[in-house]
């Protein structure tokens, strides 16, 4: 698995949590930024990553896996 598969399997788990908690504001920023890659244009045309719109997802990623209610961060 590549890191896109990875990134999008995880967009995929949040969306799904978002939804089964009513969670609007999070589910329109994720339409919003839409499906990985992540990646912008520099000023000189290049594709580069985004890693503003990477943790802008990725970091609600444990609060809507499944075991998030079972663990807390000093586990």
């Amino acid at each position: 698995m590549n890191s896109t598969e990875n990134d999008t399997i995880g967009y995929h788990m949040i969306l799904e949590g978002a939804k089964e908690r009513g969670d609007t504001k999070i589910i329109k920023k994720l339409e919003a930024i839409g499906l990985p890659p992540y990646e912008k244009l520099d000023k000189k045309g290049n594709f580069v990553g985004d890693g503003d719109a990477y943790h802008a997802v990725l970091s609600r990623l444990y609060s809507y896996s499944s075991n998030a209610s079972e663990h807390s961060l000093s586990d």
